[in-house]
């Protein structure tokens, strides 16, 4: 009998957009990071953000969030 090796399905971009958060504490945060984001966007763009700090336990996923969409930005803008 064969042994198969498992795999691992890749996500299309739709599906990751799509993606429900489940906890609700994190879902409550996407307006408030949202505003955050296009307030300073335009130098994220530029690459002038190297370093996220979330300064205390309650800034540790916001900053976790941002540091996640800026480095995507500088990885498809060659940063």
């Amino acid at each position: 009998m064969p042994v198969e090796s498992p795999t691992i399905e890749k996500e299309s971009s739709s599906e990751k957009t799509e993606r429900k958060v489940e906890l609700k504490e994190i879902a409550e945060l996407e307006e408030p990071i949202k505003k955050i984001i296009e307030k300073i966007l335009p130098r994220i763009e530029s690459g002038d953000y190297g370093l996220i700090v979330g300064d205390d336990s309650s800034g540790r996923i916001p900053a976790r969030i941002l540091e996640g969409f800026i480095k995507r930005i500088c990885e498809a803008n060659g940063l």
